[in-house]
């Protein structure tokens, strides 16, 4: 998923640590680019309320993007692609973690 983004998103240090943001024009285009062309100006309006952050000047969060795709069932491959490697490097070590 990032790399549909990539294009349109900035890093910015916000209080010492490094922030990826997302300009709202990139997530319009991104959402394009996934074949998603049936959105409605109400809820491009909507979806822009919900992810934007004024005090960053209406860009999104990166990583909350990716967080609520995630939850809804869409992953970023870099990020399935480390989970996968960490479970296949625990089944080989014979570890078991619990995270409880």
């Amino acid at each position: 998923m990032r790399e549909i983004f990539q294009d349109w998103v900035v890093e910015t240090e916000i209080d010492g640590e490094v922030i990826e943001l997302l300009m709202p024009e990139g997530l319009i285009e991104g959402i394009k680019n996934l074949g998603i062309d049936d959105l409605t100006e109400k809820d491009v309006k909507y979806l822009l309320r919900v992810l934007t952050k004024p005090e960053l000047d209406g860009a999104i969060v990166m990583h909350e993007l990716l967080q609520i795709m995630e939850n809804l069932g869409l992953y970023d491959e870099d990020d399935e692609a480390a989970d996968e490697q960490q479970e296949d490097d625990g089944e080989d070590d014979g570890e078991y973690n619990n995270y409880s």
